[in-house]
């Protein structure tokens, strides 16, 4: 089981990384920070994470979910499929 999470968050992270940049010179605070839960903020804050690689697979799910929209007008994903996610 570990060896599929650790599969997933490797895929999110990639994804993530050639998605996001994309939507502009602020992606990591529009598109990662601010979708993070509170506590998830304060954890970055304190461990000063900058990078995608510092997130942990929570995280990263937490920023698809908040970026569906995003990725859904881009079709890269169907609205259906979401409560996978979740």
């Amino acid at each position: 089981m570990r060896e599929h999470l650790m599969t997933l968050e490797t895929l999110l992270r990639n994804f993530l990384g050639r998605e996001l940049p994309s939507s502009g010179p602020n992606w990591w605070d529009a598109g990662v920070v601010s979708t993070l839960s509170y506590q998830q903020r304060v954890q970055a804050r304190e461990q000063e994470w900058s990078t995608l690689d510092d997130l942990d697979l929570a995280a990263l799910l937490r920023v698809v979910d908040k970026n569906w929209d995003l990725f859904m007008r881009r079709g890269l994903v169907r609205w259906e499929v979401r409560n996978w996610l979740k």
